[in-house]
């Protein structure tokens, strides 16, 4: 399916038309494989279409959500560190400051223990 930009009762943009196809996914899964929307065995990635994910991304993800305890790992936010270097060179200066700060931020905290991004 695609994304109809003229869908009644629809505000367009990213989190609308995250929500539009995260109905769609449901819809799909519960006709065609009878998968339901709170199923256990469904973890659900959203990214952007210039996400570069590490090629076994999806490996650590499932080890860490199996090994997780069940009474934390629905509630959890599983998310990678953001890095803004994709048009880094195209960015204006103040953007090309901010993008290196915020990387310098996000690798920053993966490497302490005590930050929540590490468990």
């Amino acid at each position: 399916n695609t994304h109809s930009p003229n869908l009644p009762r629809h505000v367009p943009g990213k989190s609308s038309n995250e929500c539009w196809a995260f109905m769609q996914l449901c819809k799909e899964l519960n006709e065609n494989h009878g998968i339901h929307r709170n199923d256990p065995r469904v973890v659900l990635t959203v990214i952007d279409d210039d996400s570069e994910l590490h090629e076994n991304y999806f490996e650590a993800l499932t080890y860490y959500f199996v090994t997780k305890p069940a009474s934390s790992r629905y509630v959890t936010t599983w998310q990678p560190p953001i890095c803004h270097f994709k048009n880094y060179l195209r960015q204006p200066l103040l953007v090309r400051i901010s993008s290196l700060f915020a990387t310098l931020n996000e690798l920053s905290c993966l490497a302490n223990p005590f930050d929540c991004h590490v468990n």
